[in-house]
């Protein structure tokens, strides 16, 4: 697990300098990739085990990537973009969020068609998931998936306390720049 996890790291770092370096001077991007690596909670992981978690940044670095090339005209297929997605979401319910933000983007750049392409691809792939967990597991997600999680009852504000500061999972425990950003 902990070759794996390297391994995911390094191509994280790869793939991140090689898409800086498409902009910006190789000490710039060598800096930029220091900063994404050593600055993100991928590198937390590298010591411990293989998380979901690198493998869900290495496909929304596939997602970033396929959608930079799409943003400068190259011809990329909405199922590509799609399958990064999904299973970046299947790794991590999270990166349901990024779903949303791509169609937003899409929308925004009035790529009609490309959105909804890109849509349909997703759902594609979510029914197929959404199938294997109801083979597996009789729901249509998997327990980890449920929303039941953080429900209205005597612990929901610890609930959403520790989704926040703790030191296990919190939110801005591993990521502080977002909690500087609310602030401003």
């Amino acid at each position: 697990q902990v070759r794996l996890t390297l391994l995911t790291v390094c191509l994280f770092a790869l793939a991140c300098h090689g898409f800086v370096r498409r902009s910006l001077p190789a000490p710039i991007s060598a800096a930029c990739t220091a900063l994404f690596v050593f600055g993100t909670s991928v590198i937390s992981t590298m010591a411990i085990a293989l998380w979901s978690t690198n493998i869900s940044m290495l496909c929304l670095f596939g997602m970033v990537w396929c959608a930079g090339l799409w943003w400068n005209g190259k011809r990329v297929p909405p199922a590509a973009i799609a399958a990064c997605l999904v299973l970046a979401y299947v790794c991590r319910p999270t990166s349901a969020v990024c779903l949303v933000f791509v169609l937003g983007i899409l929308t925004s750049r009035r790529a009609w068609g490309y959105a909804l392409r890109f849509g349909l691809w997703s759902l594609v792939f979510l029914a197929l998931f959404c199938w294997f967990s109801w083979s597996e597991y009789g729901l249509p997600l998997p327990p980890y998936y449920q929303l039941g999680k953080l429900s209205y009852h005597d612990l929901f504000w610890e609930g959403l306390y520790g989704l926040f500061f703790s030191p296990a999972r919190g939110l801005f425990v591993f990521s502080p720049f977002l909690l500087v950003i609310l602030i401003l």
